[in-house]
């Protein structure tokens, strides 16, 4: 049984109406050692063989992953590599030896969702996962109290802040670094960007320094008094 909740989507305009869509809600996390587990309950094969065969499996992925391939596992879907560098104004910046890899992607085939569907049933859950309401003057005070011990703060540190969903956690940064006056500028690439007060808001004195062969020249700063 799949557990959802409904969900409120803001309309970016005034006049439109707001509209509502279903998220899954997990009921938990299924192990690696609890998948073992069933395996050797399922079939003749011995703790010893199941573990050797999953083990082997899972290094083989990372190894072919690790050279740059693609791995298509089965009727499941193909696993794929994110990778991530600096965020410069000079294309010779950029080289082997300062990427990394920051994800793996998966990407399910047709047929394993199709399979999934067939046998899908649905049930409201009792528990609420919404975002907390809180108003534009309770995340500025939130991010206050935050930044008295912290220079910047990740999209997941506001989730976990403001009681945020993801989506909603989105929508607010873009919000707080956009307008006349931002409160907060992002750096670094979209899948791993960090979020820096602007000079003067939330209280804040200290500064950071980067150098400006990466950034080119610095607009002047604008004061915020909040």
């Amino acid at each position: 049984m799949i557990k959802y909740d409904v969900y409120k989507t803001p309309s970016p305009r005034e006049e439109e109406p707001d509209h509502f869509h279903a998220r899954a809600v997990s009921k938990g996390v299924i192990t690696y050692d609890q998948l073992k587990n069933d395996l050797e309950y399922a079939s003749s094969a011995t703790p010893g063989d199941v573990s050797l065969i999953m083990d082997g499996i899972v290094s083989q992925i990372k190894l072919h992953l690790s050279e740059g391939e693609s791995v298509q596992l089965g009727d499941l879907g193909t696993f794929s590599v994110g990778i991530s560098g600096p965020n410069a104004i000079k294309r010779k910046a950029i080289n082997a030896t300062n990427l990394e890899v920051t994800d793996v992607y998966f990407r399910p085939r047709k047929k394993l969702i199709g399979d999934i569907n067939r046998k899908a049933k649905f049930e409201s859950t009792r528990l609420k996962h919404h975002s907390i309401e809180y108003s534009d003057i309770e995340i500025e005070a939130l991010l206050t109290d935050f930044f008295k011990d912290h220079s910047f703060i990740s999209r997941r540190e506001f989730e976990s802040l403001c009681g945020l969903t993801r989506p909603t956690a989105v929508r607010r940064l873009k919000e707080l670094c956009s307008g006349k006056y931002p409160l907060l500028e992002r750096e670094g690439p979209r899948n791993s960007s960090i979020y820096f007060p602007t000079l003067g808001s939330f209280h804040t004195v200290h500064t950071r320094q980067i150098p400006s062969d990466e950034i080119g020249e610095a607009d002047d700063p604008c004061f915020i008094t909040r």
